[in-house]
């Protein structure tokens, strides 16, 4: 059963392009959230995180993206409090296949660090490709 939470959320959103050319998009966020642990179902969530997106030429762009998010984790009758941290940095390349649609391979690497022990850790690279379509 997840515990009771009171306290600030938010949700915030910024973007800015620069010359027609440099997308810098900007987000924080604070929320709880369900967790898988049976032991603390429930954590309080903040994350912070850039993108930026460059046109190198004509339909082809560079993504670079970051982000940093704290998990802390309530002690309570089963387990001890705990504050985890989730950082994911990579990038990749992008084209503009059509009007209506994107084709991207993306590197990420994510890693997450917990208080708690090693248990909750992992490290991880992946390479992957995603494809858009506009209706």
């Amino acid at each position: 059963m997840a515990g009771d939470f009171a306290g600030l959320t938010s949700s915030i959103d910024l973007g800015y392009t620069l010359l027609g050319r440099t997308r810098f998009n900007g987000r924080f966020g604070r929320d709880s959230s369900y967790s898988i642990s049976t032991d603390q179902p429930i954590y309080i969530s903040t994350i912070g995180g850039i993108d930026v997106l460059q046109t190198l030429f004509g339909p082809v762009n560079l993504n670079v993206h970051a982000s940093r998010e704290r998990m802390a984790y309530a002690a309570n009758e089963l387990a001890p409090e705990r504050t985890d941290f989730a950082n994911l940095y990579g990038g990749g390349l992008s084209i503009q296949a059509g009007a209506q649609m994107v084709v991207a391979l993306i590197y990420d690497r994510s890693e997450r660090r917990s208080s708690g022990g090693r248990q909750f850790e992992y490290d991880r690279s992946r390479i992957y490709t995603t494809v858009t379509y506009g209706f």
